[in-house]
């Protein structure tokens, strides 16, 4: 079954950021197509995956992950000629991989990430149970997950591509990607054709200006911008909203902190052209 379902799903908080010249972040080996195996290659030891598949790394503790391509008896490819899968036993034990980027990512800038995903429910209805989540984390150790940045529910039985836009919450050089599903259940998941990118272009990030203040702040925060303002949004560092307003085109604004919790939040002020995130810390 060679279907492919466009799946676009983006992470609430949105970065404006400034990127360098030259500071453009790949993955490497994202299409898993670069390696030593000539055939399929099922349950393989995490030591005899790594010495075959150059940049990037299985440390997961069930240790079966697989490379796949067409007449394996699964599913057709997707993006070129080989995929992954990763498995989870329902004692609790799963595999994990990361992926090596060319360069560190920079913390709180923005970037996009997008993947195939397809969780095999149909080989054995008795051994898999439905489709079982995938976690994605961002890390410094290719062999330690490192901090999370988003999850997803791959479909049964179709490949589906996803794009997701996130926030890097460190200055990490690999991309993490392990089972997460319940313990007692069973899954595979097939995956493939990892991209990464930037989001922002230098002179759009440029061409907005806007002064916050009092930063920390108490009870009240000011706003300033030199272009009439859209919309405002609030989330907490979780990434969960917390307040939205839209704006008439005003170059102000004034929010209201005193009701919220102590700690950092992030204002993403929109205008026409232009989105920008601020970091403000609540005492």
């Amino acid at each position: 079954m060679n279907l492919t379902k466009i799946c676009t799903v983006c992470s609430i908080l949105y970065f404006l950021f400034f990127i360098p010249p030259g500071n453009s972040q790949a993955l490497l080996n994202g299409d898993f197509e670069n390696h030593n195996f000539t055939d399929c290659a099922f349950n393989l030891e995490n030591v005899d995956f790594n010495a075959n598949m150059p940049s990037v790394t299985a440390f997961g503790n069930n240790s079966e992950v697989d490379i796949q391509t067409n007449g394996c008896g699964f599913f057709p490819t997707i993006s070129n000629d080989w995929y992954i899968s990763l498995s989870q036993r329902p004692s609790g034990e799963y595999d994990q991989i990361s992926i090596e980027i060319n360069q560190p990512l920079t913390e709180g800038n923005t970037y996009q990430l997008s993947y195939y995903e397809l969780a095999d429910t149909s080989s054995n209805p008795f051994q898999f149970n439905s489709n079982m989540p995938i976690e994605i984390g961002l890390s410094y150790d290719p062999s330690n997950f490192g901090d999370s940045i988003y999850s997803s529910l791959p479909v049964p039985d179709v490949w589906t591509l996803c794009t997701h836009e996130f926030v890097a919450p460190n200055g990490g050089q690999h991309i993490t990607i392990r089972m997460a599903g319940t313990p007692g259940l069973r899954g595979w998941n097939f995956l493939d054709g990892f991209k990464l990118s930037p989001l922002t272009d230098v002179e759009e990030a440029k061409s907005m200006e806007i002064k916050i203040y009092p930063n920390p702040v108490l009870d009240w925060v000011n706003i300033e911008t030199d272009m009439p303002i859209r919309s405002i949004r609030i989330f907490n560092a979780v990434g969960q909203l917390v307040c939205a307003i839209d704006q008439a085109g005003d170059f102000y604004s004034r929010i209201n902190f005193s009701g919220m919790s102590a700690g950092v939040y992030f204002l993403e002020i929109t205008n026409e052209n232009n989105r920008l995130v601020k970091r403000v810390e609540k005492i």
